[in-house]
């Protein structure tokens, strides 16, 4: 623009129709600056040393004809509106001309200074949104292609660092178990004649190593958790089946830091259902901590209690430390935060302890909270539900609800082997489905040969799990020594939305895992 004149490049060569386009433009109400040529040719050397508003334009021209018009001025000047002037008042030649780049077109015997005005503000506007938003476009993919790269270079790095975890674990590992075994050795006496100050040493030793190891676990763990890798293998377990593999590593800590460990279990625990390794390593990490900051004399208490009422049996590692102030009892759970200073030598951590013991806990469907009293000690208190596969659905579908942006869709399967397979080929079908599972899937085992899987996906997806479970069932059979496993046959039983659907899927759960209806709210 000059100003507020608007700089027009007429295209007619037709003087009778350019002279009724002049008189349109002098009677609109509107500043116009008006430059005539009469051919295409004449008008892509104007667009090219000249600067317009806008182009009215004929079609018939003695050196071009129809849309080619329109085509050949918009490849002049891509960002110029382009209003056509026609004999020919046509939908079809309207969505031909829109087609090739003009923004309206007027018939000629309709030319007056209102429709001209308006057909011409509405064309710049309707060109000034067009270029913004394909500038807007070209942002979005300049934003897009360098996100992708530096997604790329991200999850190239990403993916280093979790080899390089793995590697360094693995590395650790081998020496560990060498040292420990040898101290182990030596500490018997298989070596020679130790003397009671050499056995305290040895002791050390091997809880040192056990500390490193439990670094490395802390590690492996954080790197899965954080990428969404690390999975659950739940099944059917007791308390003291948990306890006595943990038992042997807490008592030796205890006896190197002169504590005294006590426990306390009520009588006929029920059955838990989770993945009873890692709640074995949620209590050896909070007994490792309560034996590191307990008092002098230092007394730990693990206690395991259940009532009928409740649908979780709760664990509960209590220690006569030096407690935690409130302040810090919100920063406890938080990853690479360390509290304090213990009164007993200990080994310092990465301050991955804790936060990883809570989402072990959440992994299998509990809660952990922490009581504490300055002064007095502190008390962590977890809960594992029990073997109710009502209970446990209900869980696993609020876990889902809750970790799922989107509306989440649940899909049931059963899976079922041949009814006659022994109990070895249920623990390796067992094993074999657990080892399909991923973050949020959830497994139960049902009747002899039959198994209960919720997938947070729809039909097409679970299409995609078929496939997957067909092509590691032939990879674990390849090379399996001890027979090949049972085929695995599946049955979908449909998929539903939650929390809309969560009676229905309860329901449908009910029949084949305790086969019975359920009332449904």
């Amino acid at each position: 623009m000059r100003g507020n004149r608007i700089r027009v490049l007429l295209l007619e060569d037709d003087p009778l129709d350019a002279e009724l386009v002049k008189r349109a433009i002098h009677d609109a109400d509107m500043q116009m600056e008006l430059h005539s040529v009469t051919r295409v040719a004449e008008a892509t050397e104007a667009l090219a040393s000249q600067h317009f508003e806008l182009v009215l334009s004929d079609l018939s021209l003695p050196d071009s004809d129809g849309s080619e018009t329109i085509a050949r001025l918009r490849q002049a000047a891509a960002e110029v509106p382009i209003v056509v002037l026609t004999s020919v008042d046509d939908r079809d030649l309207d969505v031909e001309l829109l087609d090739v780049g003009a923004q309206d077109y007027i018939p000629k015997d309709r030319v007056t200074g209102d429709i001209l005005g308006r057909a011409i503000r509405h064309a710049i506007q309707r060109q000034e949104q067009l270029v913004e938003t394909q500038r807007l476009l070209c942002e979005v993919k300049d934003a897009r292609d360098l996100l992708e790269s530096k997604n790329s270079k991200l999850e190239k790095l990403y993916n280093q660092a979790h080899e390089f975890v793995d590697n360094v674990s693995h590395e650790f590992r081998t020496p560990l178990t060498v040292i420990k075994e040898y101290a182990s050795l030596v500490c018997d006496g298989l070596a020679g004649e130790v003397t009671e100050e050499q056995t305290r040493m040895l002791n050390i030793v091997e809880d040192r190593a056990d500390d490193l190891n439990t670094m490395v676990d802390d590690m492996l763990d954080s790197s899965k958790l954080g990428s969404g890798l690390l999975g659950a293998w739940r099944k059917p377990c007791n308390v003291s089946e948990i306890l006595r593999h943990v038992k042997s590593t807490l008592s030796r800590k205890a006896r190197v830091k002169g504590v005294q460990l006590l426990y306390e279990l009520d009588p006929d625990l029920p059955e838990l259902y989770c993945d009873a390794e890692k709640v074995g390593r949620v209590i050896t990490n909070l007994a490792v901590n309560a034996i590191k900051f307990c008092g002098d004399p230092g007394t730990v208490r693990i206690m395991v209690s259940t009532t009928l009422d409740n649908p979780d049996v709760i664990f509960k590692v209590e220690d006569n430390g030096p407690g935690i102030d409130e302040s810090s009892l919100q920063q406890i759970f938080e990853r690479f935060q360390q509290l304090g200073t213990t009164s007993r030598g200990s080994c310092k951590g990465f301050g991955l302890g804790l936060a990883i013991a809570k989402e072990l806990v959440d992994l299998n469907f509990g809660r952990m909270t922490v009581e504490s009293e300055v002064g007095k000690g502190s008390a962590f208190q977890f809960s594992v539900p029990k073997n109710d596969p009502l209970e446990l659905m209900e869980r696993y579908l609020l876990q889902v609800d809750h970790e799922t942006e989107c509306p989440p869709i649940v899909s049931l399967v059963v899976a079922r082997i041949d009814s006659t397979a022994s109990d070895i080929t249920d623990d390796g079908i067992d094993g074999f489905l657990n080892y399909l599972l991923r973050r949020n899937d959830l497994l139960l085992q049902g009747a002899d040969g039959e198994w209960f899987l919720a997938l947070p996906t729809d039909k097409q997806e679970v299409q995609k799990y078929f496939q997957r479970s067909q092509q590691a069932w032939e990879d674990a059979n390849r090379n399996r020594p001890f027979g090949p496993l049972p085929r695995v046959d599946y049955q979908w039983l449909g998929s539903w939305r939650i929390p809309e659907d969560n009676g229905l899927i309860l329901n449908e759960m009910a029949k084949h895992v305790i086969h019975q209806e359920v009332a449904c709210v």
